[in-house]
């Protein structure tokens, strides 16, 4: 009974222990406020210019030795800020500009340029 009883403590430490990490992995990976970015209002000229530059500077970050093997989250946004900002200019190829992935590229591209 006993190991019974210390399998289902270590199951649920390791289970309480990976729900922690994967919280805040979640949280360090994310836009919270995206909405507040004004970006989207902009001419879509303007916008397409701006979220090619923003795809552009991630895309170098992430070929940075510096960015690469850094501890903090510097390669996480650099990745989110090209995977967001792709998606935008896929849209935008289109003709479209899709609110969302546009003001996902710019919340992603200034998290990333506040870790400079």
């Amino acid at each position: 009974m006993k190991t019974v009883l210390q399998f289902a403590a270590v199951a649920l430490l390791v289970a309480a222990v990976s729900g922690q990490a994967l919280a805040g992995d979640l949280n360090v990976g994310s836009c919270q406020f995206a909405s507040q970015s004004t970006l989207p209002q902009l001419p879509s000229q303007t916008v397409k210019l701006t979220v090619h530059q923003y795809y552009d500077a991630a895309s170098a970050e992430l070929k940075n030795s510096a960015v690469i093997d850094s501890a903090g989250p510097a390669f996480v946004w650099a990745s989110e800020t090209k995977f967001a900002c792709g998606k935008a200019l896929g849209y935008l190829r289109s003709g479209t500009v899709d609110k969302e992935s546009v003001q996902k590229c710019d919340c992603s591209y200034n998290r990333l340029t506040t870790l400079r």
